[in-house]
């Protein structure tokens, strides 16, 4: 884009320090202790049972008045659990039309039969 010279505007600041920016100290110097903590005996026994953090926390805010947010025990059950690899899955490859997938659940079908002058169904459930 070109500009005129006699509409441009004077610069309002100058930067004339170009060292990285400070970054706030890292560690745990300042962490507050999670508010699951007290609770931590409960949270690892329902891990255990195989609940997810969302049952675990409607569990705590129900059975032990747990006046915290579902965030707040997410986070917690993170840290407990730790980075965990991804399980593998199998995959299987076939030809088009090889295989099919099939769903074992019920079916509703009807047949209809055209008789003189009635209109009958015969209807499976």
């Amino acid at each position: 884009m070109i500009t005129d010279p006699a509409d441009s505007k004077p610069a309002n600041e100058v930067t004339t320090d170009f060292s990285p920016p400070i970054s706030p100290p890292t560690g745990n110097q300042d962490r507050v202790a999670s508010a699951c903590e007290p609770f931590r005996e409960w949270i690892e026994q329902g891990l255990g049972r195989g609940r997810n953090a969302m049952a675990i926390w409607q569990d705590l805010v129900s059975d032990r008045g747990f006046p915290h947010g579902y965030q707040t025990v997410k986070r917690f059950v993170h840290k407990l659990r730790g980075s965990t690899e991804p399980q593998a899955v199998g995959i299987i490859q076939t030809i088009a039309g090889e295989e099919a997938q099939v769903d074992y659940g019920r079916v509703r079908w009807c047949v209809t039969r055209k008789a003189a002058n009635t209109d009958e169904r015969d209807c499976s459930c």
